[in-house]
């Protein structure tokens, strides 16, 4: 998982294998609570590049 802030927003990016059961135990953990103000994206990145550029921006190597 990686946070991101600024500009008055916090992103929270999250890796998955399997984002249907990743959305259903998310909609299971929230049930009982009021509406969260959320918007959910979802993207394909089979490379992790987002998390390589991210990485590179801090500094760090890129993962291989």
């Amino acid at each position: 998982m990686l946070v991101a802030t600024g500009l008055g927003l916090r992103e929270w990016v999250y890796y998955t294998r399997d984002r249907e059961q990743f959305m259903e135990r998310l909609n299971e953990l929230l049930q009982g609570h009021a509406a969260y103000p959320v918007e959910i994206e979802i993207y394909d990145d089979p490379d992790w590049e987002n998390w390589d550029y991210i990485r590179g921006q801090c500094g760090d190597e890129e993962v291989s």
